[in-house]
């Protein structure tokens, strides 16, 4: 994981998390389930997520994270 990022709404608190490994995944229901919403990207290694300022819905995606984890062997 390399961000989370918290949409706080009147009736609901939606998660969202970037992966280095593995692109964004949604939760609508405080962490129980999880929804992967980035799977279509050409980029799935996910360095950082934000929120605009001006509408908490759009979200943006920095790709291209360096260590995108996995299993190294020298």
């Amino acid at each position: 994981m390399t961000d989370v990022e918290v949409i706080q709404q009147p009736n609901t608190t939606t998660l969202l998390v970037g992966s280095a490994a593995g692109g964004i995944f949604r939760s609508m229901d405080n962490g129980n389930s999880w929804q992967a919403v980035f799977d279509n990207q050409p980029s799935l290694a996910i360095g950082d997520i934000a929120l605009a300022p001006s509408d908490p819905l759009v979200v943006y995606a920095g790709t291209g994270e360096a260590n995108a984890g996995g299993l190294y062997c020298l």
